[in-house]
């Protein structure tokens, strides 16, 4: 499988679960809290929405509230050769739109 491009790595039962944590981390690690929730879920909802326009929407809100704060952040920290200084929570600084969002779709952060 991993051959032919159709997986990454093949781990024994035993390390599978620290080697998925440590390609989650990698994923994660160094990214803003709010972004990295709402791109999960965006994947989630946008996927079984019947009508592209939905996901277009809420995918515009979304990228519109998080590039004030931590959006704003990141472009300063890049621009700077820095690493960024995220402050947003996933638990208390999703945008306006997200318990709206959550409670329609029927499912949990």
């Amino acid at each position: 499988m991993v051959a032919a491009g159709l997986a990454r790595s093949v781990h024994a039962p035993e390390d599978l679960l620290a080697s998925a944590r440590e390609l989650a981390d990698r994923w994660t690690a160094g990214r803003s809290q709010v972004s990295t929730a709402l791109g999960r879920q965006l994947l989630y909802r946008n996927s079984a929405l019947p009508d592209p326009a939905g996901a277009h929407r809420v995918d515009s809100l979304a990228m519109f509230y998080t590039s004030i704060a931590d959006g704003a952040e990141g472009v300063a920290a890049f621009r700077a050769k820095r690493a960024p200084d995220f402050k947003a929570m996933a638990a208390s600084d999703m945008p306006p739109f997200y318990d709206d969002w959550i409670s329609t779709a029927g499912a949990t952060r």
